[in-house]
């Protein structure tokens, strides 16, 4: 799917769940690819539940629980707000950090 639609040379792709079912190999190259995409210029929104995915290559995340926004910056700030350790892990922040 991802190959049909690079064909017309996007300016934006458009992705939900491109992880979805598959294995680390095969998530890699998906995310090499991606990376590979962003660095030509490419836009990308991706939608996508495999958190530790999305850093490795978003420079910006908007993220949502039960379709409320709980976070909206920098990628590599996520993981320090609160809500979304709350969301994904859980767990307070707090008992994080101790």
């Amino acid at each position: 799917m991802i190959a049909t639609a690079l064909v017309s040379d996007p300016k934006l792709l458009m992705l939900d769940e491109p992880m979805g079912g598959l294995n680390a190999e095969e998530r890699q190259f998906i995310l090499d690819l991606l990376r590979d995409l962003n660095s030509s210029g490419m836009t990308l929104l991706i939608i996508e539940h495999v958190m530790s995915a999305l850093l490795s290559i978003a420079d910006k995340l908007l993220i949502l629980d039960y379709g409320r926004v709980i976070f909206d910056g920098r990628a590599k700030e996520a993981l320090e707000d609160a809500k979304v350790v709350q969301a994904y892990l859980g767990v307070e922040a707090e008992s994080l950090r101790n």
